[in-house]
Parts: C-alpha cells; structure tokens; sequence
C-alpha cells in the first residue's frame, strides 16, 4: 500500500472528510534517540555514580525502550503499557534492589520479575489474536488531534470552582505553601481535609491538561497557554510536585498519542523531568533543612559532587525498595494482611495507606510521604500472591482501555487509557490506588471531550483516489 493515506478529518458541522494533511507516515525505524539514549545515558550513569551496575540495570530498561520502537510499529502501537511502561517498571525496581541494607533482595527481584510476566500475561489475555494483527498495523480513519473537541461550558465552570475555592484557601491560610519556611508541613495545613485538597488537585489537573492540547489545537494557542501556565504556577504553589507531574505525562502522552508521534520524543522531556523533580525535592530538602544541613544528609547518603543533584531522585528509588523490605518483615509476622482495606481505602473513607504504614512503622515525618509502590501497596492486603495478581489484573485493564481506545479512535477512552498509562507510570514511587479522584478525575475528562462526530472505525480502509493500492 502506498505511504500517502490520506486520514479523516471531522468537523462539528459535517460528517468525515477527507483531509490529506494527515497521511500515513509508514513504519519507523528504530528510534535514533532511543540509540542514542541506550549508549549515552549508561555512560553518564557511571560517570555521575561511578557504579557499573547500577549502569547496567540502566541499559537493560534503555535497550528494551528502544526496542520497543522497532520498524514496522505503528506509532499508536508504540504507547502500549507493554511497550512503554513495563521497561520503567523493570528498570525502577531493579534499581531499588540495589539499596544497601535490603535484608530480601532477592525477594524483590523475584516479585519484580513476576509482576512483569503477570502484567504481560494479563495484557495478552484481552489483546486481539494474531490473525487481527494486520487489522490493528494498518492505517486507519482518525480524527483531526488539531480539532477542538472539549466541552468549553464545563470547562469554564470547572475553572471557576478550582480558582474560586483556591482564592478562598490562600485567604484562610495567608501565605502559599511553597513561601512557607517550612513548606513540607505548609502544604499538609493548606487543605482543610483531604476532600477539598482532592477536588482543588483534580480542578487543577483537568486544567492543565486541557491548557496542553488546546495548545496543539487551531485558534486556541493563547488559550491552552494561558490555561496550562495558571495551573500549573497554582500547582507549583502548594508545594506538591505531584500537582504538576501527573498532568504534564498525562497530556504528553495524549498529545503524542493524537498526533502520531513516535513515543521517543518523549524521551529528551522524560530526563528533562527526572532531572527537574530531582532538582526540586533538593531545593525543598534546602528549604526545610538548610543547604548546609541538607547538603551533608545527601553526602551521607553516598552522592556528592556530580551526583548530589540527582540525590533525591535515587533516594526515591531506593525508599520504594526499601519500605517495600520493611513491608515484608513486619506483615504477617506482626500485622496481618488487610484483605482489600488498606488498597480500596478512599472508596471505603479510611486513612492512606502512606498514613496507615506511617502508624505502623512508628514513623514522624510529617509533611513527607512514603515511598509505596505498586507492589508494596499489593502485599500489605494480599501478601506475595496478591503482588503477582494484582499485576496480572493492572494488565488486563490496561490492555482493555489501550484497544478499547485504538479500534475504536475515540479521543474519550484514549484520554481514559492516558491517564491510567500516567498513573501506572507513577505508582512505581506510589499507590496504584491513593485517593478517590484517581477515579472521578479520568470520568470528568472523559465527559469534558465530546463524542467523536466520526463514524465508528471499520475494520478495512478505503483509501482516496489517488492515493495507491487499496489493497490493505
């Protein structure tokens, strides 16, 4: 078939016409930046860390991205959970077993490798079969990712209650959190509960994301900036990092996805934003601590000089390892199992999980959070069985979500599997599960985007007169 298949482009006032703007640009070959990245970054590893195994755990998740952008992959095909996210969960968790003092390394080596084969299995059992295959590689109808598809009246009302309850909590506190002297303990009194903190976040994500696709969208460049920047500075404001994170993959990965861009773009972006959280959890440790004290505790825990900077983020890696082998010391031989109550508590109005295991562990951090993690949040209720499980069942819901959103093109249940791509990507550090809106806020995204005036997506393409063979 020729490369220059025109796609469908759809406006609110007709059905699909043809737009040959939008063509097919044949299989990719493998990624250049993914080879670059899978020599370079290796190479750096060892020069920041001087630790060729920590360097190596780095090239096995590099090599496998990079890999996974092999020719003849489609780009949509590329932003599978498969091809995107086990990489970075095998690589993260790799890299916290490698933490001094683990007293069941080799346990956690096991489960990571078994939530792999469990995440994979789960993913292939709702995949379509092979004799699909050259349905699911070949170009198909889609909708123009430049059109503006949001609900602009829910929009506007979702701003107004976000900024207005947000003025309303900068009055009762009188300062922002993040001009706070102390702005880990700043943040936990700027929210009054955990409802509001919830519907504030959620307002501002939903805001951000909304702001990065308009920004891609015809005659609403102004607008998406000005809605990303707003959201973004309230975000930066509270002093939670996660308040910007968590919208900025999710309209990364749904911008990418939209315009059929190959997923290694998001690479250079990825280290710029590993290297940003890092550099932000070092100011805010300074903050708290003092450069001098703050300095001294990152060197005590073995980075200086090139590596001091990417201190925290390591330290991150290695926590989720670390409360993840305290997790398989202390349950069940102290604490039994919670059977559900802990993974499902903001659907039955209980503490956090962090908070439960902050009681648990006799820890007095607050303002700080702790280092969870997927697997972790999995055996507190269920213990080893329900770590490989619960990938399993991660793996059937993404596969679900992921073709449920490729067959059909619906910008819905794409932005639907985005954001649960996002959160899988970040429940390596946190709870798959950790409040309520990671529920309510990919329903209200889905209800912000209106329906697809494209016909539903047929399982053969007819390609434009002109345009080539139409044999598919």
């Amino acid at each position: 078939m020729s490369a220059n298949v025109p796609y469908t482009k759809c406006t609110e006032n007709s059905g699909p016409e043809v737009d040959h703007r939008f063509v097919d640009p044949g299989p990719y070959p493998v990624s250049r930046i993914g080879a670059c990245a899978t020599v370079a970054v290796p190479f750096v590893v060892v020069w920041m860390f001087d630790d060729l195994l920590l360097a190596g755990v780095i090239a096995i998740g590099c090599l496998w991205l990079s890999l996974s952008f092999r020719r003849r992959l489609y780009p949509e095909l590329s932003y599978s959970a498969c091809r995107l996210y086990l990489p970075i969960f095998l690589t993260y968790n790799l890299l916290g077993a490698h933490a001094v003092g683990l007293s069941n390394r080799a346990m956690i080596v096991f489960l990571t490798v078994g939530s792999v084969v469990g995440f994979a299995v789960g993913w292939l059992a709702v995949a379509p079969s092979r004799r699909f295959g050259s349905v699911l590689r070949s170009p198909r109808q889609m909708v123009s990712p430049t059109d503006g598809y949001f609900r602009s009246y829910l929009v506007i009302v979702v701003a107004i209650v976000t900024c207005g309850i947000f003025l309303a909590l900068w009055i009762r506190a009188g300062e922002l959190p993040v001009l706070s002297s102390d702005p880990n303990l700043a943040r936990t009194q700027f929210f009054p509960s955990g409802y509001v903190a919830s519907v504030v976040v959620m307002g501002l994500h939903v805001l951000a994301f909304v702001g990065a696709v308009l920004i891609f969208c015809e005659r609403r460049f102004v607008v998406g900036i000005g809605s990303l920047t707003i959201s973004l500075l309230l975000g930066y404001s509270t002093a939670n990092r996660g308040v910007i994170f968590i919208p900025l993959i999710f309209a990364a990965l749904f911008v990418g996805y939209r315009l059929r861009a190959n997923v290694s773009f998001l690479v250079p972006f990825a280290l710029v934003g590993i290297s940003v959280f890092s550099y932000l959890g070092f100011n805010r440790g300074v903050q708290t601590h003092g450069e001098s004290n703050y300095s001294r505790y990152i060197e005590d825990l073995g980075y200086s000089g090139h590596s001091q900077m990417f201190g925290p983020a390591m330290k991150y890696i290695y926590s989720t390892a670390q409360t993840l082998d305290q997790s398989i010391v202390f349950f069940p031989s102290s604490v039994g199992h919670s059977f559900g109550l802990e993974f499902f508590s903001p659907l039955l109005l209980r503490q956090s999980v962090d908070l439960y295991l902050k009681d648990a562990f006799g820890g007095q951090f607050d303002g700080y959070g702790v280092a969870l993690g997927s697997m972790n949040a999995f055996y507190i209720d269920w213990g080893f069985t329900g770590v490989l499980v619960g990938s399993l069942v991660l793996g059937l819901l993404a596969s679900l979500l992921f073709f449920k959103g490729y067959v059909s093109g619906e910008p819905r249940w794409i932005a639907v599997y985005c954001y649960f791509l996002t959160l899988l990507i970040l429940s390596n550090y946190g709870h798959p599960f950790a409040y309520l809106y990671y529920i309510v806020e990919p329903l209200l995204v889905f209800f912000l985007i209106r329906p697809s005036p494209a016909a539903p997506l047929a399982l053969s393409f007819i390609p434009a007169k002109g345009s080539g063979d139409s044999d598919p």
